[in-house]
C-alpha cells in the first residue's frame, strides 16, 4: 500500500477515514461458549439482536444485556443474505462469544454454592 492513499480523499483513491487497522489473529481458538443463531426476515435493516441473561429462571427481565453490533438495524432493505430468493431470507450464524462468557462468569460468581436459585436471590437482596 502506498502511504499516499492515507492522505488522499476517498473519491481520489484514498482510504475511508484515512485509517488502517492491523490485527494479529490468534492461531487457534478454544471458546467456552458457542451459539448457533438462525434468523429469517425480509429486511435486515429492521433487525437488532440482543442477548439477555439472568440467574433467575423465572425472571421476566435479564440481569445483563449484550447487543450484537453486526445486527443493529443496518445492511439496507434486503433479505438476510442480500439476494431475492426465499432461501436468502434466512441466515445462520455461528458465534463464539468471550463477552458473554465473561458476563456469565460475573452472574455465577454472585451465586453462593449449595443454595437454590431462590435462596441466592434472597441472599442478594440483603
Amino acid at each position: 500500500m502506498m502511504y499516499k492513499t492515507l492522505a488522499d480523499d476517498i473519491g481520489y483513491g484514498g482510504i475511508w477515514e484515512h485509517t488502517v487497522y492491523v490485527i494479529d489473529a490468534k492461531e487457534s481458538c478454544d471458546p467456552q461458549l458457542t451459539m448457533k443463531i438462525t434468523l429469517k426476515h425480509t429486511s435486515r435493516n429492521m433487525l437488532k439482536v440482543t442477548v439477555g441473561m439472568s440467574t433467575n429462571l423465572s425472571s421476566s427481565t435479564p440481569d445483563y444485556v449484550y447487543e450484537y453490533p453486526i445486527f443493529n438495524n443496518q445492511g439496507g432493505p434486503y433479505y438476510m443474505q442480500g439476494g431475492s430468493s426465499e432461501a436468502d431470507k434466512t441466515i445462520e450464524c455461528p458465534a463464539a462469544d468471550s463477552q458473554l462468557t465473561s458476563i456469565l462468569g460475573i452472574l455465577f460468581a454472585k451465586r453462593k454454592p449449595g443454595l437454590s436459585s431462590r435462596q441466592n436471590q434472597a441472599s442478594a437482596k440483603r
